[in-house]
């Protein structure tokens, strides 16, 4: 190679870093820039949480608009508390004190604080039993995606520093597999997967978390990103439309077994999660409108764990889809919209009164 020719091809070898370098920093900007209008536009109601994986954010004041499955449009105000809870009430030494742990159907915004179904519920038992409603409090604590341990641990928290009067669960049929560590890891949702505080069956005492470096940047900052989890999200859009769901399949034998031992696991985290508030009535409502195969099962296990199940509330749920009233739930066709929330509420107050449950 001739003088000439090496120093062209130097040239065009120093070209190309630069260019390289020069497209790397232009991607870096764009991603700060993202990053800088989601905060100011569109800032989140979620953080990581060293303990639970993920959390509402505390002290956080955030308004929206949210539609019902008929399109109508209504307004939220959303707040957290200090400790990251919702809450609904004046005076948190009132008399009556609730605390409330559930997962997206507490924690998500479906509606404003005061119109969320525990609020409703607080009305509703005001009225029925003739109590004024400011001898109510209500914490509300739970975030979208949660599970039967983050609740578990969270109430292991919460016990040291609140003393509530009566405690309601809030489960749902997909807690039995975001308790089971291998079975959701069969689900595409990895940012779950990686951020999520996982206990052993012998040994519920101790997290585990995912190990290696992917989900040690879930945990990090990096899992803050809007850009990476909008990158995440289509990831999966594409892994579900492979899939055809959001679970890679599993042999039927596989799946059974998965059942069984997130039934075991959950009955043994229920169990501990009561034992936080051993001295106060504790019930247990299903956001799940089914009570057959799996997601009827945690009527047993409320009973075997020392809750009282409320059927009536689920029973409201099932009847109402199968009516198609679109009204009560929200976009998603799942999730309760705002007059869902109000009935609900009202119906869970009522089972409380029928049950004869002290609150």
């Amino acid at each position: 190679m001739g003088k000439f020719e090496g120093m062209r091809v130097r040239n065009a070898l120093r070209e190309s870093v630069s260019w390289i370098v020069s497209s790397l920093v232009s991607i870096a900007v764009l991603a700060a820039l993202i990053e800088v209008g989601y905060h100011f536009f569109r800032p989140t109601i979620y953080t990581n949480d060293h303990l639970l994986g993920w959390n509402l954010r505390a002290n956080t004041h955030a308004t929206f608009v949210q539609r019902d499955q008929e399109g109508r449009e209504y307004a939220v105000d959303f707040r957290t508390d200090r400790d990251a809870l919702r809450t609904y009430g004046n005076d948190s030494t009132a008399k009556h004190r609730i605390l409330v742990l559930g997962d997206s159907f507490t924690g998500e915004p479906s509606a404003s604080n005061n119109k969320m179904w525990f609020a409703s519920m607080v009305r509703q038992l005001a009225d029925a039993s003739g109590t004024p409603v400011d001898d109510f409090y209500v914490w509300a604590g739970g975030a979208g995606g949660w599970g039967t341990y983050q609740n578990l641990l969270l109430a292991k928290t919460l016990s040291k520093k609140l003393h509530p009067t009566l405690l309601i669960l809030q489960f749902c049929t997909n807690d039995y597999s975001n308790n089971h560590y291998t079975w959701e890891s069969q689900s595409i949702t990895r940012n779950q997967t990686m951020r999520r505080p996982y206990a052993e069956p012998y040994n519920p005492d101790q997290p585990h978390y995912h190990e290696g470096l992917i989900g040690s940047a879930y945990r990090s900052i990096l899992g803050e990103s809007k850009v990476f989890n909008s990158l995440d999200a289509l990831i999966q859009r594409f892994e579900f439309n492979a899939y055809g769901g959001y679970g890679k399949p599993i042999p039927p034998e596989t799946e059974m077994r998965f059942h069984e031992e997130a039934v075991g696991l959950t009955r043994v985290l229920l169990a501990k999660l009561r034992q936080q508030f051993p001295d106060i009535p504790a019930v247990m409502i299903s956001c799940d409108g089914e009570q057959a195969s799996l997601s009827g099962r945690w009527v047993g296990l409320a009973k075997d764990t020392g809750f009282v199940p409320l059927l009536a509330p689920s029973d409201f749920l099932r009847s109402a889809k199968a009516a198609g009233e679109k009204k009560y739930f929200g976009q998603d066709g799942t999730h309760l919209s705002e007059k869902g929330n109000l009935e609900f509420g009202s119906i869970v107050a009522n089972s409380l009164i029928a049950q004869g449950v002290p609150f």
